[in-house]
């Protein structure tokens, strides 16, 4: 359902966000409670290359998301895939759900993760697809969130330091109907040198934002990432391509 403008004012109000009010050709950029859950088609392409052994990747699958309230300011986002297809692939690497796994992320509304369920504090899945400024923006206009992880390297756990830059690239009417905003976006996760074992983890693409709904819409997204261990001779690497297309 469209938000009439009375009623959008109260819930950017409600949100902590009504004190921005945007002006001529800028937006505000946040979630929205879901009434019922989306669907996404799901397909992730490329090659993983373990002990020098490349290893073909090509998987479809259906993701379902939806959000709902939890106490004040924070919201309960939920992600459950079914129907996949393809060989087998740890999805958390591209911080998505695997199969018969719902993960359950409490945040505020811009996108900052606090809690993820049943998986403790620093895990990929911490590290939200899109993370919001709290202040309006134009088209051109660019903004950075960074956090820390700690990810598993060849069964060790390796604090490693994320950044991600965002740009709302322009405004725009998407598949005819849907008022969007189109944000390219370029991230990493870099592990400090040292003994540990060592991780070059990057991410970028385009994501297409539903302004209305407070959803994401299609995106596009490539992933690699070098994990090393020189003392041990352990090294993997990816190329891989993710598209997400909205379906209902």
């Amino acid at each position: 359902m469209r938000t009439r403008p009375g009623k959008k004012a109260l819930l950017l109000a409600a949100l902590g966000l009504g004190a921005f009010a945007a002006g001529p050709n800028r937006v505000n950029l946040f979630y929205q409670v879901s009434a019922q859950p989306y669907s996404y088609n799901n397909y992730l392409q490329g090659t993983i290359e373990r002990q020098g052994e490349t290893l073909p990747v090509h998987l479809q699958f259906v993701r379902n998301w939806q959000m709902q309230k939890s106490g004040k300011d924070r919201y309960l986002l939920q992600e459950w895939g079914k129907k996949y297809q393809g060989g087998d692939f740890n999805f958390s690497e591209v911080g998505l759900p695997g199969p018969d796994e719902r993960v359950e992320r409490i945040m505020d509304a811009l996108g900052r993760v606090d809690k993820v369920t049943r998986y403790p504090a620093g895990h990929r899945y911490y590290l939200n697809l899109l993370v919001f400024p709290d202040h309006p923006v134009a088209a051109g206009d660019t903004w950075k969130y960074e956090d820390r992880l700690n990810l598993n390297l060849f069964g060790k756990t390796v604090p490693c330091a994320c950044a991600v830059a965002y740009q709302l690239e322009n405004i725009l009417l998407y598949r005819k109907n849907f008022r969007s905003a189109k944000i390219l976006l370029n991230g990493s996760c870099r592990s400090a040198p040292g003994p540990n074992p060592e991780l070059d983890y990057r991410f970028s693409g385009k994501i297409f934002f539903d302004l209305d709904r407070g959803r994401e819409l299609d995106y596009q997204l490539n992933y690699s990432w070098v994990k090393s261990q020189p003392d041990q001779d352990l090294k993997d690497t990816a190329n891989l391509e993710l598209y997400s297309i909205f379906e209902k």
